[in-house]
């Protein structure tokens, strides 16, 4: 239990934790990762989705990406998308749940 974890161990989760929430605490973020909580997507299914242009959603796509939210394939000339870390998944489910998709 997270309760009688170290000072230390409960830090370590705190800035994982956090590092996580920031990078979700953007709309279109959370949208996108939404979308993906669905299951994989291409960038222009997304872009069509989420209502962002090209650029906004390629920004966004490639900071998840390299924070390891979301992980990609690609195939002929589409790259397409889906989550790759599992505590943003959850933390996805779980704000689904509370708010609807």
């Amino acid at each position: 239990m997270m309760q009688d974890a170290s000072p230390m161990v409960l830090a370590a989760n705190a800035q994982k934790a956090s590092r996580l929430l920031k990078l979700m605490a953007s709309e279109q973020r959370l949208m996108i990762l939404c979308k993906l909580s669905g299951g994989e997507q291409s960038a222009g299914e997304l872009t069509e989705l989420v209502g962002l242009s090209q650029g906004a959603a390629s920004q966004h796509l490639q900071k998840m990406k390299a924070e390891g939210l979301v992980d990609t394939r690609r195939d002929a000339q589409t790259i397409y998308y889906r989550l790759a870390d599992d505590a943003a998944r959850q933390v996805i489910d779980l704000l689904c749940n509370i708010y609807g998709k």
